[in-house]
């Protein structure tokens, strides 16, 4: 009971509202919409182990293969690395600027 008087009373982050938003639906809608939404939900999301043994689930758009990926996902590698981090561009990779060029063009 306390517990839940001081997460009342502390500001909530964007997720806690969305969450409890979906909490506050979920008791108007009634059960037979969460049974579906819960079963269709579980298909999108994937699991996976990871290193320290404990499985975890990811929502499905983390699992999206490079080649069919779109918008947001066309950056997400499914290991958890971004493509800009692989240092890749249209499957050629990007030379690095060293620092002698830098100074060269007069950048700070």
């Amino acid at each position: 009971m306390e517990e839940e008087d001081r997460r009342r009373r502390k500001p909530l982050t964007r997720g806690e509202q969305a969450r409890r938003g979906e909490e506050d639906r979920r008791t108007k809608e009634g059960d037979a919409n969460e049974d579906a939404r819960s079963s269709m939900i579980t298909e999108m999301q994937e699991t996976r182990t990871g290193e320290d043994g404990e499985s975890e689930t990811f929502p499905q758009e983390d699992a999206t293969p490079i080649g069919r990926a779109s918008g947001y996902n066309s950056r997400h590698v499914p290991g958890g690395m971004w493509l800009s981090q692989l240092n890749i561009t249209n499957g050629m990779p990007r030379p690095s600027v060293s620092v002698s060029n830098r100074n060269r063009r007069g950048c700070p």
